[in-house]
């Protein structure tokens, strides 16, 4: 029986082990991805396969220092495998990059490793929006909340500052809210694995709607990304006996939208108007292609048939997407004391979050790893960083892999320094043969001066002397030796 029992348990661990999952990545459709097998780079590496296992076709393959590229040429021209990490990148992404890849390493021994890992292509979430439903005899209220694009979407929902639910709908008379809803913000996050964006709405008096609002509270904060559209909903309740609503702009003051007896009047610019509609129907606001100057408080005014008047106030910022994240390294050699230094080269009010692997380790912009005592843990650690902002993220990552080993003995370097030797010796060489060849000359100008006084013979020195013999080889020997 025991024996059985071992069979049965080794059987199983067999099983799970052919049936485990691979690792999976998200990317953005149109953004580029680089997938990171995590493989040790060792210097008897004969061959590198990268595959998409269904449908099975051959990406590329690496052997000899050559790289051939297979499947269509437009295919070719968004991949590109680097053979200093085995990694592979893939620009442009596609929905059918989506799928399971698969790269192989095989040893000159022929030791063969494989990895395998799961890419799903997503889209960006983008537009989100909040509608109100409601039922007036009982202030039945139901929040719904979407958006425009977006694919894998999920939803959360707080109230407040507090975690209030999941679903793109949100009942408060569920939650025993239906009374509590004057002055609370509702914010809905609509998010994928590879981006989220939120959106807000203010219910205040809404159930009632007979209160003036209050004066002295801070305006609901609404955050819209440049070139994009954004709604700016007052969260007042719609009812037969509005007679009037104004949106302004505070600073610098000026009317932006009337409405009154189903008729909208609206003010500024042609350019301006054209990209401002209002929508009766929940009084909000819709700003398209926003611009910079676009932010600011917005005062919407609500004056019903009896006179009472209704206010409130919200503030529009507007932001640059966050785009071009990248990663440098800087080091020292000796210590191998390692900075990462993240960047993008757009974006407005941008922040920084670092993960070593899957743990989230420091913010800023520079990341020491000095000081988190990892100088001798870098081997095959992939370190992301994200670059993000109230309305955008985008993450980039670099496999640190082997740094410090490659710093201590690095080949290239020792070939540099003796290459340094060799210039600086011949230096040397041209400098005392260009002085031996001076001095030789003025010597034996020198010396046939003397001579000639003497002897009176043209050359100095009678040609059978034997100081002359002696001269003459010296400096033949000389020349013969450095020229």
């Amino acid at each position: 029986m025991w024996v059985v029992s071992s069979l049965l348990c080794v059987a199983t661990w067999v099983a799970c082990l052919a049936g485990a999952s691979p690792t999976t990545e998200y990317g953005a459709q149109g953004d580029s991805f680089t997938l990171h097998p995590g493989i040790t780079v060792r210097p008897d590496v004969a061959q590198v396969v990268w595959r998409l296992l269904s449908p099975r076709k051959k990406i590329v393959t690496y052997s000899n220092r050559n790289s051939e590229y297979y499947g269509s040429e437009e295919y070719k021209q968004r991949i590109t495998f680097h053979p200093g990490d085995f990694s592979l990148k893939i620009r442009d992404l596609q929905r059918e990059d989506t799928g399971d890849y698969e790269v192989t390493v095989t040893a000159s021994s022929g030791t063969q490793t494989q990895r395998e890992i799961r890419l799903q292509v997503v889209d960006r979430v983008s537009g989100t929006d909040i509608k109100v439903q409601y039922t007036a005899k009982t202030c039945n209220i139901t929040l719904i909340c979407s958006a425009d694009s977006g694919s894998s979407i999920s939803f959360r929902w707080w109230r407040g500052g507090e975690a209030a639910g999941s679903g793109s709908h949100y009942h408060l008379q569920q939650h025993g809210e239906e009374k509590g809803v004057n002055e609370v913000l509702y914010t809905c996050e609509v998010w994928n694995p590879i981006s989220d964006e939120t959106t807000e709405i203010w219910l205040g008096d809404i159930c009632e709607n007979t209160k003036s609002a209050g004066t002295g509270a801070s305006p609901i904060t609404v955050n819209g990304a440049r070139g994009d559209s954004v709604s700016l909903h007052p969260g007042i309740l719609v009812g037969p006996n509005i007679a009037e609503l104004v949106w302004s702009l505070l600073s610098p003051r000026k009317k932006i939208v009337a409405y009154s007896n189903k008729v909208t009047e609206f003010y500024g610019s042609e350019e301006y108007k054209r990209r401002i509609t209002f929508h009766p129907g929940d009084f909000s606001l819709e700003i398209r292609d926003l611009q910079r100057e676009d932010t600011g408080d917005y005062e919407v005014t609500v004056t019903a048939s009896s006179g009472a008047q209704t206010q409130r106030v919200m503030r529009l910022q507007v932001y640059d997407r966050v785009s071009g994240t990248d990663i440098k390294v800087q080091y020292t050699a000796k210590t191998c004391n390692i900075t990462l230094i993240c960047s993008a080269d757009s974006g407005s009010s941008i922040s920084f979050r670092w993960w070593r692997g899957g743990e989230a380790v420091g913010s800023g912009s520079h990341y020491h790893l000095q000081q988190h005592g990892e100088e001798k843990q870098v081997k095959e650690v992939l370190y992301k960083c994200e670059a993000w902002n109230p309305i955008s993220k985008e993450t980039t990552e670099v496999w640190l892999g082997d740094i410090c080993e490659k710093t201590k003995s690095d080949p290239d370097d020792r070939t540099s320094h003796i290459a340094w030797i060799i210039l600086v010796i011949m230096i040397l060489i041209l400098l005392c043969c260009g002085i031996l060849y001076i001095k030789r000359h003025d010597l034996r100008s020198r010396w046939d001066k003397r001579m000639g006084k003497k002897s009176g013979t043209s050359d100095g020195m009678h040609p059978d002397t034997p100081f002359s013999k002696t001269w003459n080889q010296v400096g033949r020997d000389v020349t013969r030796l450095f020229f």
